[in-house]
């Protein structure tokens, strides 16, 4: 009934007792119920740990070294809505999804006005910044008792990171080796398959596809081989030739057990079944988001998923989504939903109505929330830093991080993507209205020093030149200015 009350019966786990019901009065209409981003108390929680005017140019300092290790990060600084990077590592091999990690900030700032503020990015997959056992280990880990700040792709409860969008929402534009679109794009395509797919044409299995590495998921490979008859784990590499190939199409994906380097499933195809399994890989997966947008069940299972992505907490469990303990819980789990199908259809439809309302707009309203919080922990005034570039437009990050010119593939040649809109005789060479001015990552940035220490220091090569060809071509001057 429009306006009246819906009692969900919600469903959680306990260990060892397993599954117990509960029920939960919520006033909501006969549609799924949307509810307003709450991104200032997430900004709020992130930046507990910092009081205002905490922040120094030493404790960044820190961060920049203890993100050295990264394979991209880099140091931010926002003056008078103009973005700087100092980049930190931007290695060789990652160098396609390296202007995804800066592109973020372009968003926001094009889109919102930001507090001048400087801040380290870090894009491994992993928060860095531990949150100390005990005085002894806080000595160990930072000396002058001072944690540095450090924005992180996930974040939890053991670290100080800050949770800042992953380079996943807003890959090249074009054809690139891990195939998914931009957020957006994708977003809309899997939005318009799951309308297609009714609950009753749904297979009714719970399906996990991608690479079964880490441990959680090879439990998970092993409670599939045992139940056949509710879960189908399709182990492969996308990146593989066999990744290419469909299961849908293959006649691949109606029985369940344990399949190996046989097809992929795309996004859109695993909107074909009831029930799609979250296991973390390297600490968290970065296909939640997906997951969401398919009007199936998302089962998380929390081992193997200790780190959250930004938006993780403005999802409740029994309402968007079914929580249990471990791989093991999953059987379980889906024989609870199997014989409550109502419940089940309701989770479905809410877990995507509530990631149905985040676009890219939304996600730079987060950006922008986190960053103005962060500002006010500042505690001197940013200055553009020796070796910073700026950006303007997205063709500047193209242009700095080309790799023997395959970047230039993905320059979009459209200056409604800068931050601010160049006047007619700043489009031309080398910059086209953006703001590049022949600035290229430097040795140090470029090479892994750890397992080539003296790649950058020898009477050819230093750490501070600009390599256009790792190697080949070297530029003398930090930057190539």
């Amino acid at each position: 009934m429009a306006g009246g009350t819906r009692v969900y019966t919600v469903y959680t786990m306990h260990k060892p007792t397993g599954i117990t019901l509960r029920q939960k009065s919520v006033a909501s209409d006969s549609e799924p119920k949307t509810f307003p981003w709450d991104w200032d108390r997430t900004a709020e929680y992130a930046t507990a740990h910092w009081g205002s005017g905490s922040i120094t140019p030493e404790m960044l300092d820190k961060a920049a070294k203890r993100v050295e290790r990264a394979g991209v990060a880099f140091r931010a600084q926002i003056i008078n809505q103009r973005l700087y990077i100092e980049d930190i590592k931007a290695l060789w091999f990652l160098r396609d999804y390296t202007p995804s990690r800066v592109q973020m900030l372009v968003e926001v700032l094009r889109r919102h006005k930001v507090p001048d503020l400087e801040a380290v990015f870090n894009s491994g997959d992993y928060p860095v910044m531990l949150v100390p056992r005990n005085p002894k280990h806080m000595t160990d880990l930072y000396d002058d008792l001072k944690p540095p700040p450090i924005f992180s792709p996930t974040a939890n409860i053991i670290s100080f990171d800050l949770p800042w969008p992953d380079f996943s929402f807003l890959p090249p534009p074009g054809k690139h080796e891990l195939g998914t679109p931009r957020w957006d794009e994708a977003r809309q395509n899997i939005i318009s398959a799951a309308e297609k797919i009714r609950w009753e044409q749904k297979i009714d299995l719970a399906v996990m596809t991608g690479n079964m590495q880490a441990e959680p998921r090879q439990r998970l490979v092993e409670v599939a081989k045992e139940h056949t008859d509710s879960i189908f784990v399709n182990e492969i590499f996308i990146k593989t030739p066999t990744g290419r190939k469909n299961c849908i199409e293959e006649g691949l994906a109606k029985r369940g057990g344990h399949q190996k380097d046989a097809c992929g499933i795309p996004f859109e195809d695993l909107c074909r079944f009831k029930y799609l399994i979250n296991v973390g890989s390297n600490g968290y997966a970065n296909k939640l988001k997906y997951l969401f947008l398919c009007k199936s069940v998302v089962i998380f299972v929390r081992t193997g998923a200790p780190n959250w992505e930004f938006f993780e907490h403005q999802f409740m469990p029994g309402r968007d989504y079914i929580s249990v303990p471990t791989p093991e819980d999953v059987p379980a789990a889906i024989s609870m939903l199997r014989s409550n199908e109502g419940y089940a259809q309701e989770v479905a439809s809410q877990g995507t109505a509530r990631m149905t309302q985040m676009d890219l707009e939304e996600i730079t309203r987060y950006g922008a929330a986190v960053l103005t919080k962060y500002s006010k922990l500042m505690g001197f005034t940013p200055t553009p830093r020796p070796g910073a570039w700026e950006v303007n437009c997205e063709d500047d990050l193209y242009r700095h991080y080309n790799r023997d010119g395959h970047l230039l593939q993905w320059a979009v040649g459209n200056n409604d993507t800068c931050i601010s809109k160049p006047k007619p005789e700043e489009i031309a060479y080398p910059g086209w209205g953006g703001a590049y001015k022949g600035s290229g990552v430097t040795c140090g940035a470029a090479n892994d020093l750890y397992e080539v220490p003296r790649i950058c220091d020898d009477e050819e090569r230093h750490p501070g030149d600009h390599l256009e060809l790792y190697g080949k071509t070297k530029v003398k001057g930090a930057y190539g200015a």
